[in-house]
């Protein structure tokens, strides 16, 4: 049975194939995380975080707080509905969490538009700051939060040294002819599509991977850096 950071990185590069329309046979193997056969493609996923995930800020302090909300809230959801919808969350800072994933299924089910895209936020539940609905059905979904940040959604500092840290931990991973590194942004903001699109990644520099990958999910927006020559 898949651990859960398996099932993390089975859905993110599912997730990262449905947005470039392709089919890629592949299998969850260990450094990297990703082997693609026919291509002899490996590879190695990972999560952006605006700071260190050993030292996070106040948003990342309730991490764990808003991970078991998100999942009791999906587990409820599953016991009396049809598996495949997915959902993603932002939350504004909770003070009991309580019934709060309760609180949040029965606000779904009795939603009486369609359940498909940014919700209308209820008056409620002010816990939650946005709610995010795929329009697509999937086997396996996952429901999970978002962090979002004020104005430095990308901090280009910080993700070199997520890039490096990776480089360091290279001589480690299996060798194949294209090495990936694919980082998931975990955003939700509406607001930050044209920000990020429009910053310049040229100060990025990495030796060992032939290709970054920045994946927002939700938007399905990819950024592609390619290792200098």
């Amino acid at each position: 049975m898949a651990n859960n950071n398996e099932k993390i990185e089975k859905h993110d590069w599912e997730r990262y194939l449905s947005a470039i329309d392709r089919f890629i046979e592949y299998e969850l193997v260990d450094k990297p995380d990703i082997h693609c056969k026919k291509d002899d493609l490996g590879v190695e996923h990972t999560i952006y975080y605006p700071v260190n995930g050993k030292n996070k800020s106040s948003h990342g302090s309730q991490e764990s707080t808003r991970e078991a909300v998100v999942r009791d809230a999906q587990k409820i959801y599953e016991k009396k509905n049809p598996k495949g919808l997915e959902v993603s969350f932002s939350f504004n800072e909770i003070k009991n969490k309580k019934g709060l994933a309760k609180r949040i299924v029965e606000w779904l089910c009795a939603y009486e538009s369609p359940l498909e895209g940014q919700l209308p936020l209820p008056e409620s539940i002010p816990e939650l700051k946005m709610v995010y609905v795929s329009p697509r059905s999937y086997k396996e979904p996952v429901w999970r939060y978002y962090q979002t940040y004020s104005r430095e959604q990308i901090n280009l500092d910080r993700l070199q040294q997520i890039i490096e840290s990776k480089e360091l931990l290279f001589d480690r991973y299996t060798k194949y002819k294209k090495m990936w590194l694919l980082i998931v942004i975990n955003f939700i903001d509406p607001g930050l599509d044209a920000e990020i699109r429009n910053i310049s990644f040229d100060t990025i520099k990495f030796e060992k991977f032939d290709k970054v990958i920045l994946f927002r999910k939700v938007y399905d927006e990819i950024i592609e850096i390619n290792r200098p020559n």
